[in-house]
């Protein structure tokens, strides 16, 4: 009987030992886990938010920009002066255009 209680003081002297150890090892691993999910975090983040600020600006640019007599429906029309507005679908085709001449 006497040995099974040295035996037990002796292993929970060395688990006290390990345990120590272990919980420093995985307070380290957690930090460091929680530093590259931060770095990234601010990272996709701050490109975001410097996406929605630049769309916000371009929307209040357009705002600004767009003539009174710009038609409201999706037709296309020629004014007085001989200027024609562009709907959006002749838009995409020069930009298609202008990326193949590019390429």
């Amino acid at each position: 009987m006497e040995r099974k209680k040295v035996s037990m003081k002796r292993y929970k002297s060395k688990l006290d030992r390990r345990l120590g150890v272990c919980l420093f090892l995985c307070f380290v691993t957690i930090a460091c886990i929680l530093c590259i999910y931060g770095l990234m975090h601010k990272t996709v983040n701050d490109e975001l938010t410097i996406y929605v600020n630049r769309t916000h600006q371009i929307a209040k640019e357009l705002k600004h920009a767009m003539h009174e007599s710009y038609p409201r429906d999706n037709h296309t029309n020629t004014e007085l002066d001989g200027k024609r507005w562009m709907t959006v679908e002749e838009l995409e085709y020069d930009a298609d255009l202008l990326r193949q001449v590019n390429a």
